[in-house]
């Protein structure tokens, strides 16, 4: 409009001349197209936002709709589930049953375990009327009768008691054997956890060798039961009835000679059972003799419905001493002994009690770059360094596999605060200087394969990345760690002693501790030196003030 006016102001002009005049009078006539096309724009908009408002309106509507569809579907829910809660009470009837957290510490000796395990629960375990009529009719199941109740309110858990007393094992199947088994033992423990939420766990089975052989490595436990990751209870089972010593025997030997307090923390002792056919008994294996397992119930015989009744009351007994007794005393960074780790390249990790077994398929192919002789003089050279993994039984190469017996236990863990990173650096360095000494380059330094053994105690592990120093490093197919940065190889392109201490360097530089102090920092930044001839050798970065700082010496 401001422009039509000034214009207007131009063409009342007296001396204007016909050209500027004719030159006005087009641009007045373009403004005023402009203005209506501007016009009509508006309109469009008033148009566009009086539909708006009417969808905003529609939607409203649709909103409201689906809030009353979402309440009615909510309270048609929540009455199904009030229907179903009052149709099936398992989740009562199994909390009344576990009783409450007593607060107490666990059962010390054996024999008082044997007497928790016996003691009554809080409320029998349920069956189905007509079955429980069954039971207390036949007078061979006289003695457990207190022991169980008809139960019209907890269908589940009835069922599940019901599925365990009747699996009578098949005479000397090892499917009919692991049948009964996992239903008198591992559905109870299964469907407890389920209804109350009070166990959370995994499961583990070996089913290999059950003849009673026990093999030069040994193998895992039968059955494994993990909580927090921590092995709290175990099984060895035979399929034939005259095993049940051997059974008995295995528990001790696969517990190896020595307690871990990285595998199993403050518990005192780790229940089992061992079962033959259909024998089966419970156990303990104490701290102070693992070797030697302690019987905590009489030997059963699971032909017999009484008897099969007693092992499923003894298991519900045992889900309340691992809830309520021993998952306070487990570890907080716990090695699962019992569990086979499989990782990539055709390797895989079995760990026991005492040792780990590392096992690695198609060795050539899977471990380019490595050669076993170095591995095998490697431990050898080493056995008695500090700061490395040992082998407790040397590696082997049999039909393109290798194996290898490793100890002790360690975890992962990374270190918390920049006491423990000094502790851990420096068992690195001295592992590393002990391999350079031999002649060895490690390869592979990262925090994975630093082990936590113990209250600041660390070690190098995984060795099977070795190699004779200097090592060119080899094109597209060849040994290459994921920890490599661009400064590792030296200027050749080699990797040498230097790169395992550019290594190090790098664990310090990655281990999320914010607050270092100047002494750390330095000798950070002197073994991660770009240049491979400025970094210190690992005994030299041994002898740094900042492991002094702490009190212990190199």
């Amino acid at each position: 409009m401001a422009e039509l006016r000034k214009i207007a102001d131009e063409l009342n002009c007296p001396n204007l001349n016909e050209q500027v005049r004719a030159d006005w009078i087009a641009k007045q006539r373009s403004c005023a197209k402009d203005l209506e096309d501007a016009e009509s724009e508006l309109e469009e908009l008033r148009e566009e936002k009086k539909q708006l408002r009417e969808e905003k309106k529609e939607l409203r509507e649709e909103k409201k709709q689906l809030r009353e569809e979402k309440r009615d579907a909510s309270a048609a829910a929540s009455a199904q589930g009030a229907a179903s809660t009052a149709e099936d009470q398992s989740f009562a009837v199994a909390l009344k049953m576990l009783g409450d957290d007593p607060g107490l510490p666990p059962p010390v000796t054996a024999t008082d375990l044997q007497h928790f395990l016996q003691q009554r629960l809080g409320r029998p375990l349920p069956l189905d009327r007509t079955i429980f009529e069954w039971i207390r009719r036949d007078p061979s199941n006289q003695r457990v009768r207190d022991l169980v109740e008809a139960s019209s309110e907890a269908y589940t858990l009835s069922a599940t008691v019901y599925t365990a007393i009747k699996s009578e094992p098949r005479s000397d199947s090892e499917i009919g054997l692991a049948v009964a088994l996992s239903s008198l033992i591992e559905a109870i423990l299964i469907s407890l956890h389920a209804l109350t939420g009070l166990l959370p766990h995994r499961l583990g089975y070996n089913t290999s060798d059950r003849s009673g052989v026990t093999r030069k490595l040994l193998r895992p436990p039968d059955f494994c039961f993990w909580v927090d990751n921590t092995l709290v209870f175990m099984g060895e089972v035979k399929t034939n009835s005259g095993d049940i010593g051997a059974a008995v025997q295995e528990l001790g030997t696969k517990m190896g000679g020595v307690w871990s307090p990285i595998a199993f923390g403050k518990l005192p002792y780790l229940p089992c059972y061992a079962a033959a056919g259909p024998k089966l008994q419970f156990f303990v294996v104490l701290k102070g003799q693992p070797r030697h397992p302690v019987p905590i119930s009489k030997a059963f015989d699971l032909t017999v419905m009484a008897d099969r009744i007693e092992v499923v009351h003894h298991t519900v007994n045992l889900f309340r001493l691992l809830c309520w007794g021993l998952r306070p005393l487990l570890p907080p960074y716990p090695v699962a002994v019992g569990d086979v780790l499989e990782r990539s390249n055709g390797t895989s990790i079995t760990i026991l009690a005492d040792r780990v077994i590392k096992k690695i398929k198609d060795f050539a192919s899977n471990n380019t770059g490595v050669e076993f002789d170095d591995l095998a003089n490697v431990y050898s050279d080493t056995c008695h360094a500090e700061g490395l993994i040992h082998a407790v039984e040397g590696p082997t190469l049999h039909k393109g596999t290798y194996k290898v017996a490793l100890g002790p236990l360690g975890s992962t863990r990374r270190p918390a605060n920049e006491g423990e990173l000094r502790q851990a650096i420096q068992a690195v360095l001295r592992g590393v200087a002990a391999l350079h000494k031999a002649g060895y380059v490690h390869r592979d330094i990262h925090w994975d394969n630093v082990l936590c053994i113990g209250e600041g105690s660390w070690m190098l592990s995984d060795l099977e990345s070795v190699a004779r120093a200097p090592v060119v490093a080899a094109g597209k197919g060849g040994f290459r760690a994921a920890c490599w940065t661009s400064d590792t190889l030296d200027e050749c392109g080699s990797y040498t002693t230097a790169s395992d201490v550019q290594l190090v360097g790098q664990l310090m530089d990655t281990c999320s501790i914010l607050m270092l102090d100047a002494q750390c920092l330095e000798l950070k930044a002197q073994l991660t030196a770009s240049a491979a001839a400025s970094r210190p050798s690992a005994e030299q970065a041994l002898r740094h003030p900042w492991f002094g700082a702490g009190g212990a010496g190199p």
